[in-house]
């Protein structure tokens, strides 16, 4: 149905996906009010049975809808992807400009640890002397 009104009879929309059955009328003398219904007890029609159920297919605005944002959401994660690799490839190059941009978090001017400098550590006690430790 295309949601219309004629002659006071409305054709209905039908919802996607919806199941239906329709049944054909035949008149062959039709009589109209003023109104221009059909007044039944003065017509001569006939219907037919009533068909098999069947089931509209989904609305495509529905189906391209879906597809498009699918397809924009992987574009705006494939963009952002790019854009971390992008940053980190070019990350050497930006390092000396700020300091928020170094990966150590180190001041500039800081020396590095030597690697000769032994770090103190607790000596194991051995198991005989641990009551008396």
């Amino acid at each position: 149905g295309d949601d219309t009104t004629t002659n006071g009879y409305r054709n209905g929309k039908l919802q996607p996906l919806g199941t239906y059955r329709y049944k054909i009328c035949g008149l062959t003398k039709i009589e109209n009010d003023s109104t221009s219904k059909l007044i039944p007890n003065k017509c001569y029609f006939s219907f037919t049975n009533y068909s098999q159920p069947f089931t509209l297919p989904q609305d495509t605005g529905v189906i391209v809808g879906a597809v498009l944002g699918t397809l924009l959401g992987l574009a705006v994660i494939l963009i952002i992807i790019l854009l971390i690799i992008n940053f980190r490839r070019h990350e050497s190059k930006v390092q000396g400009l700020c300091p928020f941009f170094t990966k150590s978090r180190t001041p500039p001017n800081a020396t590095p640890m030597s690697n000769n400098r032994r770090v103190k550590t607790n000596n194991p006690v051995a198991l005989d002397k641990f009551e008396n430790y």
